[in-house]
């Protein structure tokens, strides 16, 4: 059937049917994602309020229709469909929403360029992803590679089908490394910047490429008009829409400098010279006349060559430049963030088992835990009395006198009483916004606590969100870091919380904060407000703000943590009035992205003596 005869109902009837086909769910690895059509937008996006994925239906259809002169079989049709769709969907989930608004904000990039670069980003990245999908093969089959005509069609060649007519691998080189250098960025990982700066630094490459060919070429190239050799944001009419719109704004550029001339002509000269250039340009078309035949001849032998088309055997191999496992892991940081932005919205349940656990040091450690703790202990063992038990300072290099510390309390403890059946770990998680940087890497040690949790019935985790109150997070599918907001030290929600999670003693407390927690002159600026209450110089209600303000921000409410089987992981500005207040807890200062490290590495060392 040729494409021609397909309609707009057609197509979107048929894509209907096998849009209902595809798994969206499973490769996305959540329990359901509804896929509708847009019939308005022009391009496919992903809802967080409605945690939906629209597809722009227009787009498809001017892929497969476009023209009118693509053919495909019957036969062909429902893969060709299925590959436009998850085209779709995979701009859907990895192409930033405002991608060519900051294509055109930012930089000098054309829009059209950033589209071409994009669909090749999304489709090699996505290359092995989706069973049964092969997205160059459906380029292949509906977009004849051709001579490139110019600078655009030239960019669609090299990037979408790997060829060059000059160095070609140097220039597949610089695609797939791009490539790999976007490979994070999603539809919400604001990273729109970014990707476009490294768009207009690969188009600045390839335009030095292009410069370089042979003048010949250029000069055909500006003469011809371009055909259909792309999409828009499918396939089949990209560079059709590219070229056209290149040379529309070349033709009215030209009508515009035409008109803006004939408009001085007339306001400067008289009827006589109006005479004299009507038979100048009369000689001129005699002579234009006399000379066509020779033009038309070089016309003709310039479209041939620009009608060649090229074999496939010319183009580059454009495998991704990406293992599986690296793909999985950049698609699951992706959807993490759709879901942690439809949670927001209270769209989504964001769940501790959504999280991919990442391949870091520490975290890795603590999967060996996971592999090695057994499945738990009857509540009749001693501590160390069961089979398999693992010893820190096999795994552990830095085994240094941390380690010794909580071997010191476990000893104590043994000493003191026998263990009970259950044992608790409780973090004390800042959740200001200052900590944001930290929550991936954060979540990767709690995701490995929540399967060691699962593994062991002897063993128990609490998770304490920290920001302007103290709140233990009772849902064990939410215990995740997600940080925004300020700090605060509330008195009464520190020792409610504390006294409700460390009713044995023999618990085990981690807490991580970053930047200055508290005020350590708060309790001289309370004074300092009590005087001036008293002398009349602020009202009852000022007073009643400053008073919760100062004691809210002051560090003596941590002075429940002031125990030996409490960590305090903190920014150095915490580190004096921490110690001064909590004397018997262990201090450890860390920066920026050390503290995911650190809860990591203590984590380990806790369980060690909690098991």
């Amino acid at each position: 059937m040729k494409v021609s005869q397909l309609t707009l109902e057609m197509l979107s009837s048929e894509s209907e049917k096998i849009l209902k086909t595809l798994p969206i769910a499973h490769y996305l690895k959540v329990d359901t994602i509804p896929v509708v059509f847009d019939n308005l937008s022009s391009t496919s996006y992903f809802n967080p309020s409605e945690f939906t994925i629209h597809v722009a239906l227009a787009n498809i259809a001017d892929a497969i229709i476009g023209s009118g002169k693509n053919e495909i079989t019957n036969a062909d049709l429902e893969k060709t469909i299925r590959c436009f769709l998850y085209h779709e969907i995979s701009h859907a989930i990895l192409t930033p929403k405002n991608l060519m608004t900051s294509a055109n904000g930012w930089t000098l990039l054309n829009p059209t360029l950033a589209n071409i670069l994009e669909d090749e980003r999304i489709e090699t990245l996505l290359s092995n992803y989706y069973h049964n999908v092969d997205f160059k093969e459906n380029l292949h089959n509906v977009v004849k590679l051709q001579q490139a005509r110019d600078f655009t069609s030239f960019v669609f060649n090299a990037v979408r089908f790997r060829y060059c007519p000059i160095n070609n691998k140097d220039v597949n080189n610089h695609v797939n490394d791009f490539i790999k250098k976007t490979s994070h960025i999603g539809a919400l990982s604001g990273d729109e910047y970014y990707l476009c700066s490294l768009m207009e630094k690969l188009i600045k490459y390839l335009k030095g490429i292009w410069d370089s060919l042979p003048k010949s070429t250029s000069k055909s190239a500006s003469k011809q008009p371009s055909e259909a050799t792309g999409d828009g944001d499918g396939e089949g009419t990209q560079s059709e829409e590219t070229s056209s719109t290149s040379n529309e704004d070349e033709e009215k550029a030209t009508e515009q400098t035409e008109e803006k001339g004939k408009s001085q002509d007339s306001s400067c000269e008289d009827e006589q010279n109006d005479d004299k250039n009507a038979e100048n340009a009369e000689n001129d078309s005699l002579e234009d006349s006399s000379s066509r035949p020779e033009e038309e001849e070089t016309s003709n032998e310039e479209n041939a060559e620009n009608e060649k088309t090229i074999t496939l055997d010319e183009c580059e191999d454009a495998d991704s430049p990406l293992s599986d496992e690296e793909i999985e892991q950049a698609v699951a940081e992706v959807v993490l963030l759709l879901k942690q932005e439809s949670a927001d919205h209270g769209k989504y349940t964001m769940k501790i088992k959504d999280f991919q656990c990442d391949n870091n040091t520490k975290v890795e450690l603590l999967k060996v835990i996971v592999r090695n703790v057994g499945t738990g202990i009857h509540e009749n063992q001693a501590q160390y009395g069961y089979s398999g038990r693992f010893n820190a300072k096999r795994f552990m290099k830095d085994y240094n006198d941390s380690c010794k510390w909580f071997e010191k309390r476990a000893y104590e403890d043994n000493q003191k009483s026998k263990k009970s059946s259950k044992k608790i770990l409780n973090i004390w998680l800042d959740q200001s916004g200052s900590f944001r940087s930290n929550d991936d890497a954060v979540n990767n040690v709690l995701k490995a606590l929540y399967e060691i949790e699962k593994k062991r019935n002897d063993f128990e985790w609490n998770l304490i969100r920290v920001d302007e109150h103290f709140t233990i997070e009772n849902d064990k599918e939410k215990r995740y870091s997600k940080s925004s907001g300020g700090n605060a030290l509330p008195k009464e929600e520190i020792e409610k919380c504390y006294k409700q999670l460390n009713k044995t003693g023999y618990e085990y407390n981690i807490v991580l904060f970053d930047g200055e927690v508290g005020d350590e002159n708060a309790a001289i600026y309370l004074a300092r407000v009590e005087r001036n209450y008293k002398l009349g110089k602020i009202s009852q209600h000022d007073y009643e703000y400053y008073k919760k303000s100062e004691q809210d921000m002051d560090y003596q409410n941590l002075k429940v943590f002031d125990n030996k089987r409490s960590i305090f992981i903190v920014e150095r500005s915490n580190i004096r009035p921490i110690k001064t207040v909590c004397s018997n807890a262990k201090s450890i200062i860390e920066q920026n992205s050390g503290y995911a490290n650190a809860l990591a590495k203590n984590t380990i060392k806790a369980l060690d003596l909690l098991f």
